[in-house]
């Protein structure tokens, strides 16, 4: 599975159709027709809460960033302390234990937010595996440059955010490295930075994986995007290619209801070392 986790992309779908689900519900449960329903809003609070803070929710949830999670606490949090001021100011309309019922779902649904396997992604771009771009094959011979210092190695694979090569050199992780790919007229010198390590064959030296920096000039930047373009009209093998959504769906499903693994999101196996 290669797209974003479906349990917290179905998430963010009935955060963000929430507000249509209560107009309907309460509509019919009022008695009320449509438009007298919405002029029984008090203030604009009372319409911001109803029809915008949980579609803020869903977006920040699929958004897949540090300050979504903050977000979706925080919506939450306001959530809790509204519906505690509307039933201080009518205790006797509803008991306690109604309130306390309104509450379950939410404590369960933050609880579930705080699982490491779903807070992870949030905080974590590498675990973010929808993320990266497909990878092409091209196993070809290159050189490594640290502080001066030139390696050779050997690059696996290749896209427009990073590479994985083999070499012999045993760097540190966050290293900056310059890799110069030299083959069939092209010339290109990208500059990046070590982000993991990954076992490789006997005799092939170290694993190491690579994540181009975004402030690499606009000419190398180019002929890295030129070399992509042209990897792909050659159908060069590429990992990582992205199924439809579709197809992502149905597995995820088929894996729910035969295995029970599916409620979490699955992070991916990475090894790395601490810096040097």
């Amino acid at each position: 599975m290669n797209r974003r986790p479906w349990p917290l992309v179905i998430l963010a779908i009935g955060h963000i159709v929430a507000p249509l689900f209560n107009l309907i519900l309460s509509v019919v449960l009022s008695g009320v027709g449509f438009f007298e329903y919405l002029s029984s809003f008090r203030s604009f609070v009372d319409f911001f809460e109803f029809f915008f803070l949980f579609p803020i929710a869903g977006i920040a949830i699929l958004a897949f960033r540090w300050w979504s999670y903050v977000v979706f606490i925080a919506v939450w949090g306001w959530s809790f302390y509204y519906n505690y001021l509307s039933w201080s100011a009518y205790p006797d309309h509803f008991p306690l234990v109604t309130l306390i019922g309104f509450y379950i779902v939410p404590f369960l649904l933050v609880g579930y937010f705080m699982i490491p396997a779903v807070r992870a992604p949030y905080f974590n771009g590498r675990l973010r595996w929808w993320e990266s771009k497909p990878r092409y094959m091209i196993n070809t011979s290159a050189k490594l440059f640290e502080n001066g210092k030139e390696h050779q190695c050997g690059i696996i694979n290749i896209s427009e955010g990073g590479a994985f090569i083999t070499s012999n050199f045993d760097p540190a992780e966050n290293t900056s490295v310059d890799i110069n790919l030299k083959k069939d007229g092209l010339n290109l010198t990208i500059k990046g930075k070590i982000v993991h390590f990954q076992a490789v064959g006997m005799g092939n030296g170290t694993g190491i994986g690579v994540k181009f920096d975004d402030d690499n000039s606009k000419e190398e930047t180019q002929k890295l995007r030129d070399l992509i373009s042209a990897l792909k009209l050659l159908k060069v093998d590429c990992i990582r290619t992205k199924e439809s959504h579709w197809e992502s769906l149905v597995d995820w499903l088929l894996t729910l209801f035969k295995s029970g693994r599916g409620f979490f999101p699955h992070l991916p196996n990475g090894n790395s070392r601490k810096n040097k």
